[in-house]
């Protein structure tokens, strides 16, 4: 038995949505001298978020934290996953608080860490602010995909910025990029 056996059982365990037994068998580990590492961490966060609620959150926060005094360093995956899992809770507080140390690391976000801010932020009714983040996406040489357009015309619809929305749509047809149907009900609700 060694590391990779340990990480598969945790992330089965992690799937199923057994937390408890997860972190069991992280305990067992340790007892047998074999310390987690940086996947066997991104493992249990990602439960924990995907769980969501608060209390899950501050589970995942927390196990941020030991990772971090036990000397493994998180990566991107680490980030996105918790930027991610805050967002869905309805604490993008807690994940720009993340992504700037993000980039304090001088860990690179990637499209999915703008993905997951942008629609965190248009849900708040913040679209300046995502706005200002897809432009920062940009900048970096990141081009919004289809998830990144959703996620915006959807924060346009839900604060009654119809004509905004129109433009954006009217901007991706323009640019080619491949619309889908959330886009197409996503505007259909709005009006």
């Amino acid at each position: 038995v060694n590391l990779i056996t340990f990480n598969v059982v945790i992330n089965g365990f992690c799937k199923a949505g057994k937390l408890n037994k997860a972190g069991d068998v992280v305990e067992d580990m340790k007892v047998l001298g074999i310390m987690p590492n940086v996947v066997t961490y991104n493992t249990l966060i990602d439960g924990f978020c995907k769980k969501g609620g608060a209390g899950k959150m501050y589970k995942a926060d927390a196990l941020l934290k030991e990772m971090v005094e036990k000397g493994v360093c998180p990566n991107k995956i680490t980030y996105n996953v918790l930027i991610d899992g805050f967002c869905k809770a309805d604490n993008v507080v807690a994940a720009l608080k993340l992504f700037k140390e993000m980039k304090e690391q001088q860990i690179t976000p990637s499209i999915s860490t703008y993905n997951s801010l942008i629609n965190g932020l248009c849900g708040e009714g913040k679209i300046d602010e995502a706005l200002g983040l897809r432009d920062e996406m940009v900048g970096l040489g990141f081009e919004p995909n289809i998830r990144t357009y959703n996620v915006i015309l959807n924060g346009f619809c839900k604060n009654k910025m119809l004509e905004e929305a129109k433009e954006m749509f009217d901007d991706i047809v323009k640019k080619g990029v491949e619309v889908n149907a959330l886009t197409f009900n996503t505007l259909i609700d709005a009006y």
